[in-house]
């Protein structure tokens, strides 16, 4: 094992070369100016859903939201592609009631 000997400065340097080099291989992500985000209270609030069907509809892929940091946002321009491809509930309950029969 060797030991280096170096001053308080060049230590500085060094951390600070070291997470450059580091931050500068991770992707920058950057929203859209023209993107709407919405947080989970808002997206349960719009559609007046509960947030436990939100976080079922998340896990089931219905909804697809996007971290930033620790925080959950959901496009606007997602949410309203994902809700073009669920057919109404009149139409639903129909096709329900006659798979029964």
């Amino acid at each position: 094992m060797e030991l280096i000997i170096t001053t308080p400065d060049q230590l500085q340097t060094t951390i600070e070369q070291a997470i450059n080099k580091a931050l500068s291989r991770v992707p920058t992500i950057e929203p859209k100016a023209d993107e709407e985000y919405l947080t989970a209270d808002e997206v349960a609030d719009k559609l007046k859903i509960s947030l436990v069907t939100l976080w079922s509809w998340d896990r089931k892929g219905i909804t697809s939201p996007v971290r930033i940091g620790n925080m959950k946002r959901y496009r606007k321009s997602e949410l309203d592609k994902a809700f073009e491809r669920i057919p109404p509930i009149k139409e639903r309950r129909r096709k329900s009631i006659s798979n029964e029969r």
